[in-house]
């Protein structure tokens, strides 16, 4: 068994991730853990290579990044399901998220930056494997194969250097 962590006595973030640093200040928060939940904590952000912060950080903003649940695909019209096909990340979403990547090409990204990236990627991930998800749905719907409804809604695959 893995020896346990050292507990900490206390845990503070500095939120600013994602908002407008000029206007709006960082806020602090501080966790209480039970010491199981600690050790658990500090072993999963161990498992991924990041701090206590950054872990939790990542925590938070993916828990955040859908505020609303997704329908599932089978409970959608058509029309829903063609909303959540084309539904993508604002603009500013991509440029700051193009912006993170040649940081961390430039291999300039602050602890934060990595965070908010990690949790950017996630977000990301987690939208076009729903958004495959309706594809998938429409297609059964109309009995044609993904790849021909992907041509029939002019949907490219996205090429990725």
């Amino acid at each position: 068994m893995d020896a346990a962590p050292s507990l900490l006595k206390s845990l503070s973030i500095d939120f600013a991730v994602g908002l407008d640093r000029d206007t709006i200040p960082p806020m602090t928060l501080t966790l209480e853990l039970a010491p199981d939940l600690q050790v658990r904590l500090l072993r999963e952000a161990d498992r991924q290579g990041l701090d206590a912060k950054r872990f939790v950080l990542g925590l938070i903003q993916r828990q955040l990044a859908g505020d609303e649940a997704p329908l599932s695909p089978e409970s959608q019209t058509d029309s829903e399901l063609l909303e959540a096909i084309s539904r993508g990340l604002p603009a500013e979403g991509w440029e700051r998220y193009h912006d993170l990547i040649a940081k961390r090409r430039a291999e300039t990204l602050t602890p934060a930056e990595y965070a908010e990236l990690i949790a950017t990627t996630e977000s990301i991930e987690e939208a076009n494997v729903q958004r495959v998800a309706c594809l998938a749905e429409l297609a059964d719907r109309r009995r044609i194969s993904i790849d021909q409804l992907m041509d029939d809604l002019g949907i490219r695959p996205a090429i990725y250097e």
